[in-house]
């Protein structure tokens, strides 16, 4: 793990990625990169590293961005109405992704790059991906939060403008009947569906994903070797199997 600062602001927050570097790294061949929003909390409520080594050992074709957020900081960075929104996707889409395409050999194009999220990280990596449509080609949704501020963003996209963006939901069937934090009753299914039907009517190849389960780390645990397996299928086909440590 190696940290990565790419955010600090007039209040001194400041942010680092924890960029996991597969064991089989090497400076001759190109890899993919992973964007994970509340990236600690994946790498220990989800077992990441360890789903990892289970799936992959040392072949893992990407590198694996990890973006920690404070409670005190999640909403006003995730939330599309938070006051570090907007600031936080261009730190990261600008900044973040410069920097690290400058430290490492990652594949220069958007179908190489893959933004991970649940709940309202999953709101997170939609906005990102569709503020930066060409940047991002890869998108995993786990339980997906809609806050009704986030409808505004289908109004901006058009028919073509997540064309070659391919992405995975998932959802619980017992997820019609979420928690908030404030206590109040939701339906995640309901949000779940009316990202499926933005991101096809935008242009995205959409594959939904209504498995058991409910709005809990266990149940996203099961998802993560779909989508790791998936993410990585579509980083090989973008330089050929030569291109990686496959032998």
């Amino acid at each position: 793990m190696i940290n990565v600062p790419y955010l600090e602001d007039e209040t001194k927050d400041s942010l680092a990625a924890r960029v996991f570097v597969p064991n089989q790294y090497s400076p001759l061949y190109k890899y993919g990169i992973l964007y994970v929003f509340d990236g600690l909390d994946y790498l220990s409520n989800g077992r990441l590293q360890t789903l990892i080594e289970r799936e992959f050992g040392d072949r893992l074709p990407f590198l694996i961005a990890l973006l920690p957020i404070t409670a005190a900081l999640r909403e006003a960075a995730y939330h599309p109405e938070g006051i570090r929104h907007e600031r936080h996707l261009h730190a990261i889409a600008r900044g973040l992704v410069r920097t690290l395409e400058s430290e490492y050999t990652l594949i220069p194009l958007g179908s190489a790059r893959g933004l991970l999220g649940s709940s309202l990280g999953a709101s997170m990596a939609f906005s990102l991906a569709t503020t930066y449509p060409k940047r991002f080609r890869y998108l995993a949704m786990q339980s997906p939060y809609l806050p009704e501020a986030q409808g505004k963003k289908w109004h901006e996209l058009t028919k073509a403008t997540m064309v070659g963006c391919e992405a995975d939901i998932f959802i619980g069937d017992e997820e019609h009947n979420g928690t908030l934090k404030n206590g109040q009753v939701h339906d995640y299914i309901r949000d779940a569906r009316k990202y499926e039907s933005g991101l096809i009517e935008s242009g995205c190849h959409v594959k939904f994903h209504l498995r058991k389960g409910d709005h809990t780390w266990g149940a996203w645990q099961e998802d993560l070797p779909v989508i790791l397996h998936t993410f990585a299928s579509q980083v090989r086909l973008q330089e050929g199997d030569s291109t990686h440590t496959h032998t």
